[in-house]
C-alpha cells in the first residue's frame, strides 16, 4: 500500500511541477501540444487508479489508527487531483 501511495504522490508531483508548466510554456505544433496533453491525462488516469484502490484498501484496515491514516491519505490525494 505504501508503494501505492507513493507512486501516486510522485505522479502528482510530476504533474504539478513538471507537466503542467511545460504543457503552458509548450509553444510548439498542435501535435506536440497534443502529446504532452495525452501524457498528462494518462498520468492523472494513473493517480486517480492508485488513490482509487487506496479508498477501497481502506476498510481492509484492521488498525483503526492505520485506517485513519490511510484514510486522511487518500483525501489529501484526492484533493490534489482536483486542484
Amino acid at each position: 500500500m505504501s508503494d501505492a501511495v507513493d507512486a501516486a504522490g510522485r505522479i502528482l508531483h510530476d504533474v504539478r511541477s513538471f507537466q503542467i508548466p511545460r504543457l503552458s510554456k509548450c509553444d510548439s505544433s498542435l501535435p506536440d501540444q497534443q502529446q504532452l496533453a495525452a501524457e498528462l491525462r494518462d498520468d492523472l488516469d494513473h493517480a486517480g487508479r492508485l488513490v482509487e484502490q487506496l479508498a477501497v484498501a481502506i476498510a481492509d484496515e484492521q488498525d483503526d489508527k492505520a485506517r485513519l491514516q490511510l484514510e486522511t491519505t487518500v483525501n489529501e490525494l484526492r484533493d490534489s487531483l482536483c486542484q
